[in-house]
């Protein structure tokens, strides 16, 4: 079973990602911090 956390982890990316690009750039350099 997948974790509610998760869930609402993939929603805040899907958000973000399809709001304008410079702000999906700013989240995936955030996520390579803890890479």
């Amino acid at each position: 079973m997948v974790h509610f956390t998760t869930i609402i982890f993939i929603i805040i990316i899907t958000t973000v990602c399809i709001r304008p690009a410079s702000l999906c750039e700013r989240l995936c350099f955030e996520l390579r911090k803890f890479a």
